[in-house]
């Protein structure tokens, strides 16, 4: 008992830690302009050690003709994005994680819809919903939904998130404030994680902050280490 309780607390921890890194690596880039010119220069010197790498862009917009509704919003690079982030298939509903994000790549205004947004407006896949950035605006097709269910449909801003196509993004970028851009690195099996995000750093690049599973995950470890040995006195 106390190890199967042990192991999916582990599990939990593990699950936690990629959910908020994004993948075995994550790099966030300063200006969004500059992304592509970063990964290059990250997946040169890192070139043995990297699986997948892709980029994802940030930033937000209003439910038309309910301004008070949020919408957080990730762009993608649909292919790479599969094979290099960490997401958790059971979240996406409506069509499942490949048709959902296929569906991106041939639906340029497609949209993977925050699901508690979906509720709130009583959206379905296939429904319409117009969104703004700034000073334009989008009309855009529900392809599936993101996020647990939720018992009501109250909050008036986003918790989860919506996903785009970066062909998408490339359209309203001019209007859209982007909050952030990361690149995220799939790290080739047996690869230190560690050593892996120190490389990053010491390449001298124009980047902020890069969040390495492996350090995350150990440094929760010594976390739970010092609580029990402060319960054991």
């Amino acid at each position: 008992q106390v190890t199967t309780q042990l192991a999916s607390a582990q599990d939990l921890t593990t699950r936690t830690i990629y959910t908020q890194v994004g993948a075995d690596l994550s790099v966030s880039v300063n200006d969004p302009a500059e992304a592509k010119n970063v990964s290059f220069a990250i997946l040169t010197n890192l070139t043995s050690n990297v699986e997948n790498s892709t980029i994802e862009y940030s930033f937000s917009a209003n439910v038309a003709g309910a301004n008070y509704i949020t919408v957080n919003i990730r762009a993608v690079q649909i292919e790479s994005w599969l094979k290099a982030a960490y997401y958790e298939s059971d979240m996406f509903t409506g069509k499942n994680v490949e048709d959902a994000f296929q569906s991106l790549l041939t639906q340029k205004d497609g949209i993977i819809l925050e699901k508690s947004i979906g509720q709130l407006l009583d959206l379905k896949v296939g429904d319409f919903i117009t969104l703004t950035f700034g000073n334009t605006s989008k009309r855009m097709v529900v392809v599936g939904y993101f996020g647990p269910e939720t018992g009501n449909a109250q909050s008036f801003g986003s918790m989860y998130w919506s996903y785009v196509s970066e062909d998408f993004y490339n359209e309203v970028n001019d209007s859209a404030s982007v909050s952030s851009t990361r690149i995220l690195l799939k790290l080739e099996p047996g690869v230190n994680g560690t050593a892996a995000a120190e490389n990053v750093r010491n390449l001298g690049l124009k980047i902020g902050t890069v969040d390495s599973f492996a350090e995350e995950y150990t440094l929760s470890q010594s976390d739970v280490a010092t609580v029990g040995s402060q319960d054991a006195q």
